[in-house]
């Protein structure tokens, strides 16, 4: 028997040894899987020293309520981190013993400062009232002056420390796509080379898009197709319609407005594509240069300030345009051919009639994004070689120079540079000397100018976690207590990528310093030139407690005095984001209009 007890415990503690030595081997596998991801954030340029974030602390945030919707990955965080209490301490101690050494070596007496400034500032001491002098009034405003420097340098430093050690964390849009973290399920990221559109002009047509070179750019953007219906398995494919309901369209593409990105669509795209959608429809819906997470190109490099123009945008979303519709071509004949399988001569007919027409396509935009989406319309019409013939289009709470905005008029930057137009003043622009000259002033402007707008920008946004929630219930949202998580995850995730501030202030300077010439449309007449397009309908729809780009009254009565073939839709008590603010009501005023 002791012989088989001293047996069992024998294979009882192996037994233990060996589950301790699988323990020990998975994790330090964990370890080294750790590690190497550790080095591949690195070779990223993801500093994962700067990870401080609480995954327990972002596990507790509530999850967004719009199902396509992704939160931000908990190793990120987009505010800056509070700086340890110790670290505060010993900044304050740090600074307040410079401080004295640095007053006492320029004339100042702070011998026994803390006890003669407590005798001095305590009036109710007995001991006060008695042996009050001349010395203890004089070294109260010498205290009080040391205290004010010691805190406002002791702020500074603290700022500098959370600056350079506790600052939000900051990736590329690459990194996320790499990692299968982009924001949201139907988010894709790709270089689109933009399609080269110019702005419309009234003495000549816009002969010169053909002369317009542009720059590749990465973009990102959300792409939703029509879902189709099955019954057991077998795919039952919807007819165009197009010949018996001329509400129906193949592509549907929306431009989003200043400060936004193309997340927030997301609620409203899917209904607009599956009601609006002619059969294998596809929605797009993509971000700004300067805006969400498509990249930022240098401002100063040669025509690196057009690139956030409103006209290089309306290229970008024309080419995604043709990559959708390609799309669902590909998508159309794939279904002309489960169809040849089935034995259907008569839908084989309207498949060949389908890829034989131009495609029909609704283009919307929203506030900044209406002149855009304007822009975008206009350019296929007038280039029918494309085969896109835009017969919807929908400003939502359009801010439009000329018609709720101020109009500009003078001239503008260099226009981007086209192809044979070098001449001999362009030859000497790039001698050493005027290079040098550049060198100095983008150097200067880097850190006179941007750095402290990046900085500012930076701070105002995410210093605090509540920026976007409080910002959003004081301009937008008429009803503060609609406003959901996911409302605010749509804006606040831009601010993880790279060089995002940056992108707003290029934005901001290129529509500052790039006024229109002065023969081109302001933004009125680019309206009632879309307007006056041959089967393009063009739909207003604007709410009625809208502050931000006001529609309600003058500018209501300007637009059907004038326009009287524009369809206005007036959504009561909705501001300036409808389509977010109630997705379902949205698309039942639109649909009804469209009727």
């Amino acid at each position: 028997m002791i012989e088989q007890t001293n047996c069992a415990v024998e294979n009882g503690s192996r037994s233990r040894d060996l589950d301790e030595i699988k323990h020990n081997r998975k994790a330090a596998g964990r370890r080294h899987l750790l590690i190497n991801e550790k080095r591949a954030a690195m070779m990223n340029g993801d500093d994962p020293r700067r990870r401080r974030s609480s995954v327990r602390m972002r596990a507790m945030m509530p999850k967004p309520s719009c199902r396509s919707l992704s939160s931000i990955p908990a190793e990120l965080c987009p505010t800056y981190r509070p700086v340890p209490m110790l670290v505060q301490v010993a900044i304050v101690g740090a600074v307040s013993s410079a401080l004295l050494v640095l007053m006492g070596r320029m004339g100042h007496n702070f011998d026994m400062t803390i006890p003669r400034l407590l005798s001095a500032l305590w009036p109710f001491a007995e001991q006060h009232a008695l042996s009050s002098s001349s010395s203890d009034v004089v070294i109260v405003p010498e205290a009080l002056y040391f205290i004010l420097c010691a805190a406002l340098l002791s702020t500074l430093a603290k700022l500098i420390v959370q600056e350079a050690f506790y600052m939000p964390d900051r990736v590329t849009t690459q990194y996320l796509a790499e990692r299968g973290e982009l924001p949201s399920k139907l988010s894709r990221y790709r270089v689109v080379t933009p399609v080269p559109v110019s702005m419309p002009r009234r003495t000549h047509e816009n002969e010169e898009d053909a002369l317009l070179t542009t720059v590749p750019i990465g973009v990102h953007f959300v792409q939703y197709a029509q879902q189709q219906q099955t019954n057991e398995g077998t795919i039952i494919r919807r007819n165009s319609g197009r010949k018996s309901n001329h509400n129906k369209y193949d592509g549907i593409f929306l431009q989003h407005g200043f400060g936004a990105n193309s997340l927030s669509w997301l609620k409203v795209l899917p209904l607009l594509v599956d009601r609006l959608g002619g059969g294998n429809a596809r929605g797009v819906a993509h971000d700004a240069p300067g805006f969400g997470l498509t990249d930022r190109p240098d401002a100063d490099a040669e025509g690196g300030l057009h690139q956030y123009g409103l006209e290089n945008n309306a290229g970008i979303g024309s080419a995604l345009m043709m990559d959708a519709l390609s799309e669902q071509r590909g998508a159309v004949a794939l279904l002309s051919k489960v169809e040849e399988e089935e034995d259907s001569p008569k839908e084989d007919m309207v498949a060949d009639e389908t890829k034989e027409a131009n495609k029909s396509v609704a283009i919307i935009g929203h506030s900044m994004g209406s002149k855009t989406a304007l822009l975008m319309a206009l350019h296929h019409a007038s280039h029918a070689e494309l085969g896109v013939d835009p017969h919807l289009v929908v400003l939502v709470a359009p801010a439009l120079e000329g018609l709720t905005m101020p109009s500009r008029r003078g001239y503008g930057l260099k226009a981007p540079s086209r192809i044979g137009t070098s001449n001999k003043r362009e030859e000497l622009d790039h001698g050493w000397t005027r290079r040098m000259a550049s060198g100095v002033y983008r150097a200067w402007k880097r850190a006179f100018v941007d750095m402290p707008l990046h900085y500012a920008l930076r701070r105002l946004v995410c210093g605090t976690k509540g920026f976007w929630r409080n910002g959003l219930s004081l301009l937008t949202w008429v009803d503060r207590s609609i406003l959901s998580h996911s409302n605010v995850l749509f804006y606040q995730w831009p601010s993880v990528r790279r060089g995002w501030e940056g992108g707003v202030v290029n934005f901001v300077r290129a529509r500052i310093l790039s006024s229109p010439p002065v023969d081109a449309l302001d933004d009125g007449e680019l309206l009632r030139r879309v307007a006056d397009l041959r089967d393009t309908k063009v739909v207003i729809i604007y709410g009625s407690k809208d502050w931000l780009g006001p529609i309600e009254g003058n500018v209501a009565d300007t637009i059907g005095r004038e326009l009287p073939h524009v369809k206005m839709i007036r959504l009561e008590g909705a501001g300036h984001n409808p389509f977010e603010t109630d997705a379902d009501g949205f698309m039942a005023e639109l649909e009804k209009a469209l009727e």
